[in-house]
């Protein structure tokens, strides 16, 4: 009996020991598991902080746990992470995005509670982003922005901005010149002669005049942006492409540049670009129809149109006309800012107005900064992209007409 006890206790402890190492394995085998769900969870935060950073020029870390149902200590770490990838710059509360090459750290900025003045032509629509994200920025530099609204085409209203913007105080300004080309140099020579730094967003002055070699500006690589849309469209297979927009925006010439380069690049001579007014394209309205028969009377299959209103008007005029978008007729929306809610949502090129608004806002600092104030004028042009949606496809076999 006792050696019979001895081997069933011999057993017992066997199989514990073996059920010991079967934990054990398990145990790593589910940590393993873990580390790679973690992992792969900690990628999908950090892709939607950067969206987020991308759309809004700044993220918070409250906003961000809740959004991501995280706690604050586990956005922190994303934040940390992320910087030390210098995807994002940390600042006091969450994160905005990276600094541009030469733009001083907060600690070298002058003091903190200067104000800066900024004058845009639209304050709700396509500016607004921008806003946002040099507001960001001003924040992390300890300073406050003072906004005016301009009025587009109108020399006297960009003056008259700027001479209230002066009478506060201000030490420095960011300015979108509303005016035509044609209106804009006596504007320039303005405000190049200001004693204060002076920083052009979305505008490229001029670089065959000596007189506005002091001013600086940030804006978006439009000629690259029609390249990228020519370029999708032609790797679809189109080759009759048409360009629509505005005669009186100042992206136009730009967007025609860039286009036609674009075209003859690819090897295309059938190319249209077709002005429009702008009022007069309107959902419904007979200037859509007028606009899009010009296009179809060459046989184009594919239309890149400045900017969303436009491009979504004339994609109803098409489908009320009978023509299929994109089954007929492909269409690229230059502007994204409410492109991806139509129907179909359409194919956009984006500009970077969050980053235009952050690296805006650093330049000028910058220039604020008694350290950084002799380097070289900084004119930076940052690249668009491009988001596909459902508005493009092959071209049918049978042209539209």
């Amino acid at each position: 009996m006792m050696i019979l006890g001895d081997v069933r206790h011999g057993s017992r402890s066997l199989c514990r020991t073996r059920v010991h190492r079967f934990d054990a394995v398990t145990s790593r085998l589910l940590k393993g598991f873990d580390l790679k769900r973690s992992s792969m969870l900690t990628q999908e935060r950090h892709d939607v902080i950067l969206e987020e950073l991308r759309r809004v020029g700044v993220v918070h870390v409250d906003r961000l746990a809740a959004k991501l149902e995280v706690s604050a200590v586990t956005v922190r770490r994303d934040l940390r992470e992320l910087a030390d990838r210098d995807l994002l710059r940390r600042v006091r509360g969450g994160g905005v995005l990276p600094a541009v090459p030469g733009a001083p750290a907060r600690s070298t900025a002058r003091p903190t509670g200067l104000v800066i003045g900024m004058v845009v032509p639209s304050l709700d629509y396509y500016y607004p982003q921008i806003m946002r994200a040099a507001q960001a920025a001003a924040n992390a530099f300890g300073l406050r922005i003072a906004f005016r609204g301009s009025m587009y085409g109108s020399a006297a209203s960009d003056q008259r901005q700027i001479e209230r913007l002066l009478g506060d105080g201000v030490a420095g300004m960011l300015l979108t010149p509303s005016s035509p080309l044609s209106d804009r140099e006596p504007l320039l020579d303005w405000v190049g002669a200001l004693d204060m730094p002076v920083v052009l967003i979305e505008r490229q002055p001029p670089s065959d005049n000596a007189r506005w070699a002091r001013l600086e500006s940030v804006s978006t690589d439009h000629e690259l942006g029609a390249a990228l849309a020519v370029e999708h469209l032609t790797a679809l297979g189109h080759r009759a492409i048409g360009l629509v927009v505005p005669r009186a925006s100042p992206t136009s010439e730009p967007l025609r540049a860039g286009f036609l380069a674009a075209m003859r690049r690819v090897g295309s001579t059938r190319r249209r670009i077709t002005e429009i007014d702008g009022d007069e394209v309107a959902m419904g309205g007979a200037g859509s129809a007028r606009a899009l028969d010009g296009c179809l009377g060459m046989g184009v299959s594919a239309l890149l149109v400045h900017a969303d209103r436009h491009a979504a008007a004339l994609t109803q005029a098409a489908r009320d006309a009978g023509i299929d978008v994109p089954g007929t007729l492909s269409v690229i929306s230059y502007d994204d800012e409410m492109a991806g809610a139509f129907d179909p949502p359409l194919t956009a090129v984006r500009p970077p107005r969050s980053a235009i608004g952050q690296a805006a806002m650093e330049l000028l600092v910058a220039r604020l900064s008694p350290s950084q104030n002799r380097r070289p004028p900084c004119r930076m042009r940052l690249a668009p992209q491009l988001i596909l949606r459902q508005s493009t496809a092959r071209p049918a076999r049978t042209p539209a007409r």
